[in-house]
């Protein structure tokens, strides 16, 4: 669940701030940045999972080749509070896998 609000909006700011729960805006914030970083989206489907236990979250993620004959991997682990960091090595790790030719598969699947 996502609660959006103005930022000059002090009152429904603090509001927000009592109820956000850390660990799950952690997780939601590496699967976001890793489809970012790997220019993911409707035409490159790319899976990626976060999960926060205590302080410890581990992304893992993956992209297929069109016909699912090619698969790549990665996971890390870090903290919490570096969920971007997280999602960094993980998409380098793919990017040095071969992401990129993948990526470019699905994009021009759907020309």
């Amino acid at each position: 669940l996502a609660i959006v609000t103005r930022r000059d909006n002090e009152k429904v700011v603090e509001l927000l701030k009592r109820i956000d729960h850390s660990p799950t805006r952690s997780e939601a914030e590496a699967e976001r940045e890793l489809v970012r970083l790997l220019e993911g989206g409707c035409k490159v489907p790319v899976g990626g999972l976060a999960t926060a236990s205590g302080n410890e979250l581990q992304l893992t993620a993956g992209i297929l080749s069109v016909d699912g004959s090619e698969k790549l991997r990665a996971v890390r682990t870090g903290t919490v509070d570096h969920s971007s960091e997280i999602a960094g090595h993980v998409a380098e790790e793919l990017l040095g896998q071969g992401a990129k030719r993948l990526e470019e598969g699905w994009r021009q699947a759907y020309r």
